[in-house]
């Protein structure tokens, strides 16, 4: 068995629980995402954090150690607030990917505080190509949420010259 302290373990679990939770969510959001390219890309970052969990939990597992499961109210709340915004109608997209962005600023700060933490060996490394992949993919999903927002001001601001040229006729 490595030697890692209680709080380089907690550190570590909470990170696991992270990724499962942020796999959760990348789901949920794909299903409430109309787009059949941007639905595939969120499950294709579901996947990815589902491996990472595992692949952290594994190495923990071969060092001796076991992942202590627990649930994340932040999880929770965040899949209620994309099925709440799949009931809205319009263009919700933009709420969507804001939502899975916030859960990626908070899975950096995990990430971060682990990598901080000093984890030994084989676990830092991974911690490290992953924080690296989650920054990247965060970045992503804020140019995703970006061009929604832009889609959906055009769309308004659409809807406004139809409704003013309705009046003037």
């Amino acid at each position: 068995m490595g030697n890692i302290d209680n709080f380089v373990l907690d550190t570590v679990n909470d990170v696991v629980e992270i990724c499962r939770d942020r796999a959760r969510d990348f789901e949920s959001a794909a299903g409430a995402i109309d787009s059949e390219a941007l639905r595939k890309e969120l499950l294709r970052y579901s996947g990815e954090r589902a491996r990472y969990a595992e692949a952290l939990s594994g190495a923990l597992e071969e060092m001796g150690y076991a992942i202590r499961p627990h649930a994340l109210a932040s999880g929770i709340i965040r899949r209620g607030w994309i099925n709440l915004i799949q009931m809205r109608p319009g263009n919700h997209d933009h709420a969507v990917l804001a939502a899975c962005e916030r859960g990626e600023d908070w899975a950096i700060e995990a990430y971060a505080d682990a990598i901080g933490a000093h984890v030994p060996g084989r676990i830092a490394e991974m911690l490290s190509t992953q924080y690296q992949s989650i920054k990247a993919t965060h970045d992503r999903i804020r140019e995703l949420r970006d061009a929604a927002d832009h889609r959906r001001h055009v769309l308004v601001s659409c809807s406004a010259d139809i409704e003013l040229n309705r009046a003037l006729v």
